[in-house]
C-alpha cells in the first residue's frame, strides 16, 4: 500500500494585488503610516455659560411677571383725574353780560323819572293885581302874566308833547322791562340749563380724562410689557438652540469622534497648522490641513471627561515618521488537496478526502516596501489598519531576515526557512471542492480536479461565458453582475457602482432675475434701435403705450432713411451745382450793371418831367378834357430834389401834394384838397 504524498507544487505569482505562494494567498488591502507619536489637543466646553444664561433667563422672566402684576394693579386703582375751568369762565363771561344789560336798564330807568318830574303846576290869583303889585312890589301885571301864561301853555304843550312821549318811553321801557325780565328768567334758566349742561360735561370730561390716562398708561405699559415679552421669547428660542446644539454635541461626544459642530474647520485647521510648526522634525501631520482637513474629522477619536460646569474633550493627532510607510498584508491559508506523485501507479484510482495547510501565526502583518522590517497585526488592529491611512500597533517590528515565523518565510519565498521553520496540519476529511471571496470579483477556488466554470451576466444579452479554474489552486474572476456556477457551487454576483445627486438645497437658493419678454415686440419692429435718436418729446411725456412709440420711431427711421439717401449724392454733382450757381450769379450781376448804366442815360429826361409838375400850384385847375393828380412822390423824391433850387427848400408838406381830381361833362369841377 502506498503512503500519501503532499506536494505544493505552487510559485510566487503576482494577481492583481494577490501574491500567491505555496497554498497561501497574501492579498494587500491598505497601505498605511505607523506611529507611537501623538499630539493631544484638549477643547474645553463651558457648560456654566449656559446654565448663567439660563439664570438670567429665569430672573428676566420674574421680573416680567412681577411688571404684568403691577400693571394690573396700578390700572385698577388708577384715579389721576384732570380739572378745568373752561365752563365756570363761559358762565362768568354771560354773567358780566347780564350785568351790562341791567346798568342799560338803570339808566333808561333814572332818565324817565327826571322826565316825570316835570308835570306839577302852581296855583294862581283871580284879581289883576299883577301890574299893582308890580309898581309897588315889583311883581308881574298881566301882561307879564299873559306872557308867562303864554309861555306855560307852550310848556304845557310841550310837558304834554314830553309826557307823550315819556308815556311812549314808558311803554317802551315796561315792554323792556318785560323783556328783560322774560330775558332774566331765560337767562336764569339757561344758566341753570348751562349749569346742568357744565356738569354733565365735567363728569363727562373727568370720565373720559380718566379713561384717556387709563387707557395711555395701559396702552405703554402694554407696549413695554409685549416688548419684554418679545425679547423673553427670543431668549427662550435662542435657550432651545443652544439646548438643541448641546444635545447634538453630546450625542456625537458619545459616539468618540470628532466633528464639526463641536469645533468649526476654520479653528481646526488654526490648530493643526501650529501644530505643524512645533512637531520635530523627523514627524509630520498624517495630512495636509490645508487640502484634507476632512481626514481629521474621520479618523480622529475623542475622550470625554465631565465635570459640573465644564466638559473637557481630549482628542489624539497622530503625527508620522517621515518616510516609514508599511504595507498591511491580510493572509488566506488554504488546503491543499492530496494527489499522488505518479498518476500512473495509482492503478485501483483511489481518492484520498485528504488536505494539508501551513500552521500560520497570523491572519495580517506589516511589511515596509523594502521586505526589511515586519509586525503581525491581530484580527482588531487587522481590521483598523484596512480603513485607516494610519495604524497604531501594539507588537513591535523585526527583522524579515532574522525571522523564524513560517508566514513570513512563505512571503519572502524562502524554501529553507519554510523548511526549517513551517509546520503541516494533515486534515484527513475534507470536504472540496471549495471557494473564498477574495475581493472585487475574485474567488479562490480548491479542487482535486480543473472545474469547468459557466458565467451569465445580467444584461440584456444573456450571453453565456464558459471559464476554467485549474487545480488544485487557482483564481477566477468573475466580472461584475455576473454569476459564475458548476456542478458543485454557485457564485454569487457582485456590483458596486456610484451616482452623483445634490442635496435638496432650495430654501437656499436666492432669486434670479430671469429674462422677460416684454421688450419683444419692441425689439421685433425695430432692428438696431441704437442708430435712432430718441425724439425731444418724449422728455415731457410721463408714459406712453408702448404701440405709439414704435410707430413715432418708425416714423422717424423713416425720415432718417431718407435722409441718409439724400445724403449719397456724389462729388460731381455738388462741383457742377457750384459751378451753374456761379455763372448764374456772374450773368445776373453782368445784366445789373447794364441796366443801372441805362438808368443813369436817362435820368435829364425823367428831371424835366418832374420839374413840370412841380410848377404846378396847389388848387390850379386843368384844362377841359384832363384830370390831374397831385400826390406824394415818394420813391422819386431823389430824382426831384436834383431840380429843385437851393433857395426854396421844401417843407415837409410840400413832398406830399394835395391830390385834386378833375372832371369835366356838365358838372362843374370839383376840388378836393386835403391838408
Amino acid at each position: 500500500m502506498m503512503l500519501p504524498s503532499f506536494v505544493f507544487i505552487l510559485s510566487l505569482r503576482m494577481i492583481g494585488g494577490l501574491e500567491i505562494n505555496e497554498n497561501v494567498i497574501f492579498q494587500k488591502v491598505n497601505e498605511v503610516s505607523v506611529t507611537r507619536a501623538h499630539w493631544q489637543i484638549a477643547l474645553l466646553l463651558d457648560t456654566n455659560v449656559f446654565s448663567t444664561f439660563l439664570t438670567q433667563l429665569e430672573t428676566r422672566l420674574n421680573d416680567i411677571t412681577n411688571t404684568t402684576k403691577d400693571m394690573m394693579f396700578q390700572f385698577k386703582r388708577n384715579d389721576l383725574l384732570l380739572k378745568t375751568d373752561a365752563f365756570e369762565q363761559s358762565l362768568a363771561q354771560l354773567h358780566t353780560e347780564i350785568e351790562y344789560i341791567r346798568s342799560d336798564h338803570d339808566n333808561v330807568l333814572d332818565s324817565y323819572l327826571d322826565y316825570k318830574t316835570l308835570s306839577h303846576t302852581q296855583k294862581r290869583s283871580l284879581l289883576p293885581l299883577g301890574g299893582f303889585f308890580k309898581f309897588l312890589f315889583g311883581t308881574a301885571d298881566d301882561s307879564d302874566i299873559r306872557n308867562i301864561q303864554t309861555h306855560v301853555n307852550q310848556l304845557q304843550e310841550s310837558q304834554k308833547t314830553i309826557i307823550h312821549v315819556l308815556q311812549n318811553s314808558l311803554s317802551i321801557l315796561n315792554v323792556t322791562q318785560q323783556h328783560i325780565t322774560e330775558n332774566r328768567h331765560s337767562i336764569n334758566t339757561l344758566i341753570s340749563t348751562l349749569r346742568q349742561l357744565d356738569d354733565k360735561i365735567m363728569h363727562t370730561h373727568e370720565r373720559l380724562q380718566a379713561m384717556t390716562h387709563a387707557v395711555q398708561d395701559y396702552t405703554v405699559n402694554y407696549n413695554s410689557l409685549k416688548i419684554m415679552i418679545d425679547e423673553l421669547r427670543q431668549a427662550v428660542f435662542h435657550a432651545s438652540l443652544y439646548l438643541e446644539t448641546f444635545k447634538g454635541q453630546l450625542n456625537m461626544l458619545s459616539t468618540g469622534k470628532l466633528f464639526p459642530s463641536l469645533i468649526s474647520p476654520i479653528h481646526l485647521k488654526d490648530v493643526l497648522l501650529d501644530i505643524a510648526t512645533k512637531v520635530p522634525n523627523n514627524l509630520q501631520l498624517p495630512a495636509n490641513p490645508k487640502t484634507d482637513l476632512w481626514h481629521y474629522y474621520q479618523s480622529t477619536s475623542t475622550t470625554v471627561v465631565m465635570s459640573p460646569t465644564t466638559i473637557i474633550i481630549t482628542m489624539d493627532i497622530p503625527l508620522l515618521e517621515i518616510g516609514a510607510s508599511f504595507e498591511v498584508y491580510e493572509v488566506f491559508n488554504f488546503d491543499m488537496p492530496y494527489s499522488p506523485i505518479n498518476e500512473t501507479i495509482n492503478d485501483n484510482k483511489i481518492h484520498y478526502n485528504m488536505s494539508a495547510r501551513y500552521e500560520l501565526e497570523t491572519k495580517g502583518f506589516l511589511i515596509d516596501q523594502a521586505r526589511n522590517h515586519y509586525c503581525l497585526l491581530t484580527n482588531n488592529e487587522l481590521k483598523t489598519c484596512q480603513a485607516r491611512r494610519t495604524c497604531d500597533v501594539q507588537s513591535p517590528f523585526y527583522q524579515v531576515d532574522m525571522s523564524k515565523l513560517c508566514v513570513i518565510a512563505i512571503m519572502i519565498n524562502n524554501t529553507q526557512h519554510i523548511k526549517d521553520y513551517c509546520k503541516v496540519i494533515i486534515h484527513p476529511n475534507t470536504v472540496l471542492p471549495d471557494a473564498k471571496y477574495l475581493g472585487s470579483g475574485n474567488w479562490a477556488i480548491v479542487s482535486r480536479q480543473d472545474l469547468r466554470l459557466v458565467t451569465i451576466c445580467q444584461d440584456h444579452s444573456q450571453n453565456k461565458i464558459s471559464a476554467r479554474a485549474i487545480a488544485p489552486i487557482d483564481i477566477v474572476n468573475v466580472p461584475m453582475n455576473c454569476r459564475a456556477y458548476n456542478e458543485y457551487f454557485t457564485l454569487n454576483a457582485w456590483y458596486i457602482n456610484s451616482s452623483q445627486t445634490r442635496l435638496q438645497t432650495d430654501k437656499l437658493d436666492i432669486p434670479t432675475f430671469k429674462g422677460s419678454s416684454i421688450w419683444k415686440p419692441f425689439h421685433t419692429s425695430l432692428v438696431n434701435f441704437t442708430k435712432t435718436e430718441m425724439p425731444h418729446e418724449l422728455s415731457n411725456i410721463k408714459e406712453i403705450p408702448m404701440e405709439a412709440l414704435i410707430t413715432k420711431l418708425q416714423s422717424i427711421r423713416q425720415l432718417n432713411d431718407i435722409d441718409t439717401t439724400s445724403g449719397d449724392f456724389p462729388l460731381w454733382g455738388y462741383i457742377i451745382i457750384g459751378v451753374a450757381t456761379a455763372l448764374s450769379s456772374g450773368a445776373a450781376l453782368l445784366i445789373y450793371c447794364k441796366c443801372k448804366r441805362m438808368t443813369r442815360s436817362n435820368r435829364p429826361i425823367i428831371t424835366q418831367f418832374r420839374s413840370a409838375n412841380d410848377d404846378m400850384h396847389l388848387g390850379e385847375i386843368s384844362p377841359p378834357g384832363y384830370v390831374g393828380v397831385a400826390s406824394c412822390d415818394v420813391a422819386h423824391e431823389p430824382l426831384v430834389s436834383e431840380v429843385k433850387s437851393p433857395q426854396h427848400p421844401r417843407n415837409d408838406r410840400e413832398h406830399c401834394h394835395p391830390y385834386t381830381r378833375l372832371y369835366e361833362g356838365n358838372k362843374p369841377f370839383q376840388t378836393t384838397t386835403s391838408g
